[in-house]
């Protein structure tokens, strides 16, 4: 299936009643970031650092996190590492409806000692099955059947309302949109209609970074994307990532990940991503 550039870009937010997304890839880093669709990420191989609201954890072979609707989570491959990923709303599954919206869970993953093999073969054949016909009715089968091992292993409990996870959306939802234009603390205030102190002290301690790294670290994995899936010179890609100059771009790459541009597209390949 070809790659499509603005799903590989929304992929993490879009919201759709109908959007299930899975794939299987590796040396995942992606900034703390929160939508209203669910996630199940499973390490296949090596380890992942998982951050779920300001506290790391670090998933080894075989762990499962599952990331409910607005959540704020982040991830960062530290040496290797590989992981089958699913992205979908909770329309999907109405029986549990009521667990989205109300619970939280006490845990961040479920270590692979707990989880149970038929979980492993369920997310199988979710993938094998996404892969022949996109049959949404047995894939809802199957996540029910994932759903129901994996939630009493997070000990969910009744969330209370943050007085700050409005305010966390509404600057994490403008800079999705965004931040492939010039845009900045001063700006997104502004957008927003909140002051630049209150901005920046509220995203420091929701997101653990600073706004301007935040959104540069969007803008970098975005250009990872179209290293790996399009044939674009490097110099088009700096300024499709949102960045005003090439020097700045391989300035913050580097910054990012240790490698150049160059040196990133020759020493990864493509990964396979569906979406019904």
């Amino acid at each position: 299936m070809a790659m499509n550039l603005e799903d590989l870009k929304m992929i993490f937010y879009e919201s759709k009643s109908n959007h299930f997304s899975c794939w299987y890839g590796n040396d995942m880093v992606f900034p703390p970031h929160i939508h209203k669709e669910l996630e199940l990420l499973m390490v296949t191989k090596g380890e992942l650092e998982l951050t779920i609201n300001s506290t790391t954890h670090t998933l080894k072979q075989g762990d499962i996190s599952v990331e409910l609707p607005n959540t704020i989570h982040g991830y960062k491959t530290l040496n290797h590492c590989d992981y089958f990923i699913m992205i979908f709303n909770g329309d999907m599954l109405p029986l549990h409806k009521n667990i989205f919206s109300t619970y939280k869970p006490s845990k961040s993953y479920v270590p692979s000692i707990q989880v149970p093999n038929e979980v492993y073969t369920s997310l199988s054949c979710i993938y094998k099955e996404a892969q022949l016909d996109n049959n949404l009715g047995i894939i809802t089968g199957y996540l029910y059947l994932v759903l129901g091992r994996l939630l009493p292993l997070l000990y969910l409990q009744k969330s209370q309302k943050d007085i700050n996870t409005g305010i966390i959306e509404r600057i994490l939802g403008y800079i999705q949109l965004n931040y492939l234009n010039p845009i900045n603390l001063s700006s997104i205030a502004s957008e927003l209609e909140i002051s630049t102190f209150y901005l920046s002290r509220v995203f420091s301690n929701n997101i653990g970074l600073r706004l301007d790294k935040y959104i540069n670290e969007l803008r970098i994995n975005y250009a990872n994307y179209l290293l790996l899936y399009s044939d674009k010179q490097i110099t088009e890609i700096a300024f499709e990532s949102g960045f005003e100059t090439l020097r700045t771009f391989n300035r913050a790459y580097k910054e990012f990940n240790s490698i150049t541009p160059r040196e990133y597209r020759k020493r990864n390949n493509n990964t396979d991503k569906i979406i019904l």
